[in-house]
């Protein structure tokens, strides 16, 4: 008997998705920019010449320059100045005396996290001269809790720490611990105003858009902002949301005319959130194409994560997972209507669509590696089905090796990739999905993130287990136990997404790296404070709003 004919007898595992919060709120827009354009181009041109002049400018102090760098970055538009950042950085690490040796603790964290975020691999001992060595003594002058620009600035450097940088470690507990301790007592709104997003956001976990949008209002109010810069980057957000906007547009009307939300009602429906995730993972204007194959990547994750999770029986799954292993429709026969959709429509139209527009600049051969991993992938989604079929729950070791496929970072990388047309060539992917240490420890954050975010709506229904209840059966501990530890192992995979991350060579661009680091950043977003604000996507709607809705206000 077909499965179709059997649907109502069968028991789903279907989830209570909410509804999107966006619906097809995106295709109304409609703006007057498009007349603005070329005026608003050519602002941006003549503060961008500005700003470059101000940068190469000739300064007595180091601290000056480091500092407007930091500023540059922290607002978002550093991409306008990236060749010379990065000599102005190399002649800074080829030449550190000043920073090194004479410089107090802000300058000299300042100076560390800026050449470890750029490649270089800075000794941490640089900061054992702010340890106290007297008396068999060796942890830091608690002098320096005075100098709070200065713990906030050693803080953000202390997440660029790696396996066995005991001193950075510390430095973060002793700055974390003092920062906290110190706020009611700090005079400045503005400085208790950084500590406060610093502890919640530290920079270097922070997605840059995210960053620059908060930053902006910040560096407004200080005393040393620069007005130039300042109209630079508000201008240039603004500009750059446009172009978002437009594309979020043409997304939509895919979404739209694809009709997916009635033809497959188990799915969450997350349009704005899936192009949400490919923005903030690459949001400048000259990846606009990486960004769209990224967006549809994740509508096509989600369908097929909710398929296996929220729709299909055990028997469906495995002929459903034979025929893309064989990419052959003929297994789809005694499958329901559904899963052919989810395979004809959202699968195949997909990767013949990322084969038509990658042909042209002569990278569709790589094609193949993309296909490979996504086979990869919905194996390892079969292996969570038959667990969950069989009631199993594997050692915590056993379901992260499984569960860290299905957290998709890999696909989202090989994808992304292609879209970045020019890059794209089989060293790069033969190094992406090599696993690269950065590629695992992202795809581990995302899975622990996630699971600690979800577990308790997933575990309303029959589902997999997931991390926390596999820690928690294998070593015997409570469900809040279970999750630090899960956290503390997230801060690790940090460590190893820093070392994998210093000066790559010439086979990895700078704009992968990039890219892999800010898809996991967007972890702390979307599962931060324990929650999974994907599925529930009115927990996201404000950060979706501050990048696709809200324009920087700009004064006359």
């Amino acid at each position: 008997m077909a499965f179709q004919n059997r649907n109502a007898e069968i028991a789903r595992p279907l989830a209570d998705f909410s509804s999107s919060v966006w619906g097809f709120h995106f295709l109304s827009y409609d703006s007057d920019f498009m007349g603005r354009k070329n005026k608003v181009q050519q602002q941006l041109q003549d503060l961008r010449e500005e700003v470059k002049t101000l940068l190469l400018a000739t300064v007595e102090n180091p601290r000056q320059k480091l500092e407007l760098i930091d500023a540059i970055q922290h607002l978002g538009v550093s991409y306008h100045f990236e060749t010379e950042i990065k000599n102005i950085l190399q002649e800074m690490h080829n030449n550190p005396a000043h920073a090194y040796n004479d410089g107090d603790l802000y300058t000299v964290a300042l100076w560390f996290r800026l050449l470890r975020q750029q490649g270089y691999n800075i000794p941490c001992d640089i900061f054992n001269k702010f340890k106290n060595h007297e008396k068999g003594e060796y942890c830091f002058k608690l002098s320096l809790v005075n100098d709070v620009p200065g713990m906030l600035r050693l803080f953000e450097a202390a997440h660029l720490g790696m396996h066995g940088e005991d001193i950075l470690d510390e430095a973060l507990t002793f700055t974390t611990h003092h920062l906290k301790s110190m706020m009611k007592h700090m005079s400045s709104n503005n400085l208790k105003e950084k500590v406060i997003h610093a502890l919640r956001w530290p920079i270097h976990h922070a997605l840059p858009r995210l960053e620059a949008r908060f930053y902006i209002s910040i560096y407004s109010r200080e005393d040393e902002c620069n007005e130039l810069l300042l109209k630079f980057a508000k201008l240039d957000f603004n500009a750059v949301q446009e172009l978002h906007k437009e594309e979020l547009k043409c997304y939509t009307e895919w979404w739209q005319k694809s009709n997916f939300i009635k033809k497959l009602p188990f799915a969450r429906e997350r349009a704005a959130e899936s192009y949400f995730w490919a923005a903030t993972g690459n949001f400048a204007p000259q990846h606009a194409l990486a960004r769209c194959m990224v967006a549809k990547l994740i509508a096509l994750l989600t369908i097929v994560d909710d398929t296996y999770d929220s729709y299909g029986t055990f028997e469906e799954l495995k002929l459903f997972t034979e025929a893309i292993q064989r990419w052959d429709a003929s297994y789809l026969d005694r499958l329901p209507q559904c899963m052919k959709v989810v395979y004809e429509e959202v699968i195949l139209e997909t990767f013949l669509e990322f084969e038509s527009v990658t042909a042209n600049d002569g990278t569709s051969y790589l094609m193949q590696y993309i296909k490979k991993d996504f086979q990869r992938l919905v194996r390892a989604y079969l292996k969570e089905a038959e667990w969950c079929h069989e009631d199993y729950v594997p050692s915590y070791e056993k379901y992260l090796e499984v569960a860290s496929v299905t957290a998709c970072q890999e696909n989202i990388n090989t994808v992304c990739c292609l879209g970045m047309g020019n890059i794209a060539n089989k060293e790069l992917f033969d190094w992406v999905m090599g696993h690269p240490k950065s590629v695992c420890a992202s795809n581990v954050i995302g899975r622990l993130m996630g699971d600690i975010g979800s577990h308790k709506f997933e575990q309303k229904r029959k589902h997999v287990a997931s991390a926390v209840e596999c820690y928690m059966k294998q070593f015997g501990v409570t469900e809040e136990e279970a999750v630090e530890k899960l956290e503390e192992q997230v801060r690790n995979r940090w460590k190893d997404i820093n070392e994998d991350c210093l000066m790559k060579p010439d086979v990895v661009p700078v704009v992968v790296v990039d890219s892999i680091v800010n898809f996991t950043r967007l972890f702390n977003v979307l599962y931060g404070d324990r929650s999974d604000k994907f599925t529930k996507g009115e927990l996201l709607k404000s950060y979706v709003a501050l990048l696709f809705v809200n324009p920087i206000p700009i004064e006359a």
